[in-house]
């Protein structure tokens, strides 16, 4: 301002350079300050970058995807590395490259003088590994040097540096420009070979405040510097009392979600004393998300400067999906999460979709399709769904858009730019910001890669894609709020009233040390590339200019993880160790603490006495008793009247599963169709030859498992249980003949008309699984047919004779032989397990049973009529596969 105070109020002949682009508001506003006008005409205010992309070229630049396409092509004609993910190898290679390119360094143009660097730099004699490294990186480097027509994008940066250089005039004033490239130091120099140039960089060191003395002591830059304890000794000497204790506090939280509570506090008692800048610097962005959610719900939106990488954003997932979809067989899943996406069939009334959806995803369930388009567009035709069927016209339309087979990077863009238009995504992408951001980044890389050639298959090109989702962060520029997530590089040159820095653990600050694929630190300081320890200075260097530009600073870190112990930044560690030899204080905040759970925003309205949790036993309106009843609707009845409630009255069933992996029930229901068929074709299994018995039985047996089969190879395990079991199962049917009895019917519906005791009638309804007849003995008996019914079970033998043990506890044999109609004398369970085939008899008074269980069903209707209760009974082997378990809380009774 000293300099061009004469020129008031234009300031706009002059350039001023800052570090990051964040920073232009507040050095205008400083700048206005230090002129003393309420108005200026300010200067050009820009980055290096910024103002070096202004200038034209007479040459095209390589983007970054085409150099690593071309890297990519070069790697797989080498076939160098079969195994490798090439595409990231390509991207750390083009990245290197560009840092040797910034640092000036040039490769020997001799492979071998190279392999000699590279041994004095791993101090190490060459060996196979050392060679193939050094020829990959050598032999790449210069394949791309050879690429005429275009410049590299580090380069194209020099270039235009050069040109600025050339025609300097105006004053060039640069901020806090540190750790610049050689091509950045001689720009400055010829710039002010041309012009005016100075270069002001902040120095803690050479600051006379008592505060950048303490952070000079805490991270000391002459590498012969004296020993902490002489360091603090030093200065409390010259600052009896502490700069730093009103000005910065540590908080250690317990866990991560803590972290987050101190976060969402602090800011809002910050804001509620009256300040308006405020700053959380984001070292961990998985605590920084949990802040956000916080301090959202107290109604305080945040402006984050860092954003997030696209592929965490619903609009990269939603793309992801679709590609799960057309890329597979349309797994069921898959398939119903992009559905159910907003994203997803936008142009559709949204109600209309939601109701399509959820009928595409019953029918799945119920006929358990896995996969495959063309099943699914079935279920819809045959029940005759128009709008499940257009949807899914829609996304084979899609599919067939995006096609498969080998093509060029730009033209998969494409397709995938045209198939989501037949789903209704791209206009669903276009009016979310995320998504709108995400179509201009598709279309950005398909504009860098028009020339490129390179074929791909569709899992590679997937690949590429998912790096690009990784590495593009997508920034929300809707918000402004003055609460600032960003990070520490942005808070150069800026005013806040006060600042956060979260994850000030090792792991997050300065972090791990990055682990490349090539060159060791060792190397790169060899060929004068930025090393770890130079990063580390940097964000020392940082971390010290916020803390002495800022009145109010809060560092934040979390102490476990899964019950780990983490390390404080080794930073932080020795800034609080020196203010604790100084000062007796480590600046631990340790009143936060108690301040969290009373400063905590809960949801609106009268929070819920917490009671203990009861046995449920509600009671059912008349209007939900049904007039219908199955076999096993009483059955579930007696077992747990609340089961009963939850399933039949309130219709709470939980949808089916589809079956990918068969279960046990599934294999009951299969071995029952197989029976019937078996004795419907022969009757009398005992005037058939044995052999001839087994193999149409086993062939029975295979055609009916082969669908399951077809869809899961290990249901071939289940089918070899039953086929084990034949030969048991043949012989007791010979024995069971040989006793007088005969198979009669199988898989039978039956339904019973019951009048209730009231007066009300009722239907009993079921299936039952088998029925045989024995003749009178005698010809000339005129006594009636004698019936059994039989029902079939894939359950241990021993359970089941536990089951009959009280009479009338367990219905389904008295409720089938009550369905059947006629005189029944025999009831049993056929257990057909691994152990062989076993009848458990119900062995009471059949008819008598049948009388009393129909009585009790009219009794307890009535009674359910009258308003009685339906309570829990608890009974764990009723518990057990019941789905309402959890909703009458059997695990919580006390």
């Amino acid at each position: 301002m000293d300099r061009g105070r004469e020129r008031l109020p234009d300031l706009s002949y002059a350039v001023v350079l800052v570090p990051d682009l964040h920073a232009a508001q507040d050095v205008a506003e400083a700048l206005r300050e230090a002129a003393g006008a309420p108005a200026l005409l300010l200067p050009r205010i820009a980055t290096l970058g910024q103002w070096a992309a202004s200038v034209p070229l007479d040459r095209p630049v390589a983007a970054r995807a085409a150099r690593e396409a071309l890297l990519y092509r070069e790697l797989g004609k080498r076939g160098w590395l079969q195994s490798a993910d090439l595409w990231a190898v390509s991207g750390e290679l083009a990245g290197l490259f560009d840092e040797l390119t910034r640092y000036n360094v040039a490769l020997p143009a001799n492979f071998a003088q190279f392999n000699r660097q590279l041994e004095r730099a791993y101090n190490a004699r060459s060996g196979d590994s050392l060679t193939f490294e050094a020829r990959l990186v050598h032999e790449l480097w210069h394949v791309l040097a050879r690429v005429t027509g275009e410049a590299d994008p580090e380069a194209a940066y020099q270039l235009r540096l050069a040109r600025i250089a050339e025609n300097a005039a105006a004053p060039l004033f640069a901020l806090g420009l540190t750790r610049l490239s050689p091509a950045e130091e001689r720009f400055l120099q010829h710039y002010a070979a041309r012009a005016p140039v100075q270069h002001f960089v902040a120095d803690p060191e050479l600051g006379a405040s008592a505060v950048e003395r303490m952070l000079a002591a805490a991270w000391p830059r002459q590498p012969d510097h004296p020993g902490l304890l002489d360091r603090a000794r030093e200065l409390k000497a010259a600052h009896p009392a502490s700069p730093l204790t009103a000005r910065l506090r540590l908080i250690g939280a317990a866990s991560a979600d803590q972290e987050a509570q101190a976060v969402d506090v602090t800011v809002r008692e910050w804001l509620l004393a009256g300040k308006k800048k405020i700053a959380v610097v984001v070292q961990d962005r998985l605590v920084a998300r949990r802040a956000r959610a916080l301090l959202e719900r107290a109604q305080v939106l945040v402006k984050d400067e860092a954003g997030w990488a696209f592929s965490t954003t619903s609009a990269a997932t939603v793309i992801g999906r679709w590609l799960d979809v057309a890329g597979g067989d349309c797994y069921h899943r898959d398939l119903l999460d992009l559905m159910k996406s907003p994203f997803a069939f936008h142009d559709w009334p949204r109600d209309e979709r939601r109701r399509s959806v959820w009928r595409l995803e019953r029918y799945v369930r119920e006929d358990s399709v896995i996969a495959g388009l063309s099943n699914f567009i079935k279920l819809a035709e045959e029940r005759n769904d128009a709008e499940v069927r257009q949807m899914l016209a829609s996304i084979r339309a899609g599919v067939s858009a995006l096609g498969r087979g080998s093509r060029s990077i730009p033209r998969w863009l494409a397709a995938l730019t045209t198939s989501i238009e037949h789903i209704g995504v791209r206009e669903g992408l276009a009016a979310d910001s995320a998504g709108d951001q995400l179509l201009d980044l598709l279309a950005r890389l398909g504009q860098e890669l028009r020339a490129d050639t390179l074929g791909v298959n569709f899992t590679e090109w997937r690949r590429w894609l998912a790096r690009q989702l990784e590495a593009e962060t997508f920034r929300d520029r809707a918000i402004e709020s003055p609460v600032v997530f960003t990070s520490l590089a942005s808070t150069q040159l800026r005013r806040f009233d006060a600042v956060m820095v979260l994850g000030c653990d090792a792991a997050h600050l300065p972090g791990p040390n990055p682990v490349s694929l090539f060159f060791n630190q060792g190397v790169r300081a060899e060929l004068s590339l930025p090393t770890w320890p130079e990063r580390v200075r940097e964000l020392e260097d940082q971390l010290a200019q916020l803390i002495a530009s800022c009145g109010a600073v809060v560092l934040t870190w979390q102490r476990a993880l899964a019950g780990e112990p983490i390390q404080l930044s080794p930073l932080v560690e020795r800034l609080a160790a020196v203010h604790r030899l100084s000062y007796d204080d480590n600046l631990e905040d340790q009143a936060l603490a108690a301040r969290l759970a009373v400063a905590e925003v809960r949801a609106p309205g009268t929070p819920a006495a917490v009671e203990p949790t009861r046995r449920p036993a509600p009671m059912t309106p008349v209007a939900l008793l049904p007039r219908r009843i199955s076999a096993s609707g009483y059955n579930s009845l007696v077992a747990c009247p609340y089961q009963f409630h939850v399933r039949y009255l309130l219709g709470l069933a939980e949808l089916d599963d589809v079956q990918e992996m068969i279960e046990k029930k599934d294999y009951g229901q299969l071995v029952h169709g197989v029976l019937a068929a078996f004795h419907r074709a022969h009757p009398d299994v005992s005037a058939m030859d044995p052999l001839v018995a087994d193999r149409e039985l086993h062939t029975l047996s295979e055609h009916a498992f082969a669908p399951v089969v077809a869809r899961n190879y290990l249901a071939q395990a289940w089918l070899a249980r039953w086929k084990a079991l034949i030969p048991a199962y043949l012989d007791w049917q010979r024995e069971r003949e040989g006793a007088g009895w005969a198979w009669r019917d199988g898989e039978v519906e039956r339904e019973a008309e019951i009048t209730t005791p009231q007066g009300k009638p009722l239907t009993l309804r079921g299936r039952i699984d088998r029925v045989d007849v024995r003749q009178p003995s005698a010809v000339h008996d005129e006594s009636p047919s004698e019936f059994a019914v039989i029902d079939y079970k894939t359950r241990d033998p021993g359970r089941l004779r536990r089951s009959l043990e009280l009479p009338g506890e367990d219905v389904q044999l008295p409720v089938y032989a009550l369905l059947w109609g006629a005189p029944v004398a025999e009831a049993l369970f056929l257990s057909l397990e691994r152990d062989g085939v076993s009848a458990v008899e119900l062995g009471n008074d059949v008819p008598a049973l049948m009388e009393a269980v129909r009585v009790r069903l009219g009794e307890l209707f009535d009674a359910l009529a009258a308003g009685a209760r339906l309570p829990a009974q608890g009974v764990e082997e009723t518990c057990e596969y019941c789905e309402a378990r959890g909703l009458c809380r059997r695990n919580h009774w006390a």
